[in-house]
């Protein structure tokens, strides 16, 4: 994965402009609820983005997933480092001209931030799945991941 991401090349400043959203900062949620754990900065990207300099940014900051920007539905996606495995890995794919939007998830799953842990486990379990978007009002305020989820049990 090392070599794919970051090869030989010179790693410039992204040119896709990411977005850090903090629309949950000062917010209060529930005790037990997913909005008490989620990670309140999500990183928002366009579709158009490319796939190398996002990867390199991820690592760079230790995050695993983006949100991507709505499409021309209206709906939000997602890309994370597990579709990168599956999608350009596994298939021995070239991560050169490739678009955070040939490899995003959409539509994207998503939770309420008053849903219960228990519930947004079951769900992840149930789905497969590492992590969810968690929206309020039609946008994203965050991520709850099971690493998340594993941290507030250990607490």
């Amino acid at each position: 994965m090392e070599k794919i991401v970051a090869g030989d090349v010179p790693h410039p400043e992204p040119t896709f402009g990411p977005e850090i959203l903090r629309r949950a900062d000062g917010r209060v949620y529930p005790h037990g609820s997913v909005g008490a754990v989620m990670t309140r900065a999500v990183v928002a990207v366009p579709a158009e983005a490319s796939l190398r300099e996002t990867s390199i940014y991820m690592r760079g900051r230790g995050i695993h997933s983006v949100i991507v920007k709505p499409d021309a539905s209206g709906q939000w996606g997602i890309m994370t480092m597990r579709d990168v495995l599956k999608k350009v890995v596994r298939e021995g794919r070239a991560i050169d001209g490739l678009t955070v939007g040939d490899l995003t998830s959409r539509p994207l799953l998503s939770v309420s931030p008053e849903t219960p842990i228990t519930e947004c486990a079951a769900l992840m379990v149930e789905r497969n799945i590492r992590r969810l978007a968690v929206f309020e009002n039609g946008e994203p305020v965050g991520i709850i991941s099971e690493t998340d989820i594993f941290s507030h049990v250990a607490e």
